[in-house]
């Protein structure tokens, strides 16, 4: 994203406002073709390091990476052994609303952004825009339907609590 806009930090509101210049579906292909550039991570970091900087330097990219010496002989398993074996021990799947689409959970907790690609949440709901008419509203809608028991929803502030409690709470 950086090597993109030609910046040297990149913030989530650079994001957003390259989304919302270019479309969100070209956005998605630049990023997937940066993706597809970087090297397979079956081996050691100093050598991903110097594939991944042959590749950019390839594709013209301005950036170069780098790593502590300390980390140049970790491989990539050791660095994320953790996580995995939190997953499997805690027994819990963490995904995007698009990875478990046509999934059911016992529990679910959906954790909102102030808004998705679009409007605003708060905004749809304070409006009464029907799902069928925001992409926004039927991808929390997917989020929603997941659970078979509970369903958590956290939201970043109180004014979109409210907008949520006032379109799924009975009044």
């Amino acid at each position: 994203m950086k090597t993109l806009l030609n910046l040297s930090y990149c913030s989530a509101n650079n994001v957003d406002n390259a989304i919302s210049e270019m479309g969100f579906i070209p956005f998605k292909f630049k990023i997937y073709d940066f993706i597809k550039l970087l090297p397979q991570t079956n081996v050691l970091i100093g050598e991903w390091i110097v594939a991944a900087n042959k590749a950019l330097k390839e594709s013209n990219c301005s950036f170069k990476l780098d790593v502590h010496k300390d980390g140049l002989y970790c491989s990539f398993s050791q660095l994320f052994l953790n996580e995995d074996k939190q997953i499997v021990e805690k027994n819990y799947r963490y995904g995007t609303i698009h990875s478990v689409k046509g999934e059911t959970f016992e529990a679910v907790l959906l954790i909102l952004k102030t808004k998705g690609v679009g409007s605003a949440y708060k905004t749809l709901l304070n409006k009464n825009i029907h799902i069928s008419a925001s992409e926004e509203l039927r991808i929390a809608y997917v989020g929603m339907t997941r659970p078979s028991k509970i369903l958590v929803v956290a939201v970043p502030n109180d004014e979109n609590k409210q907008a949520w409690e006032n379109k799924l709470l009975p009044k």
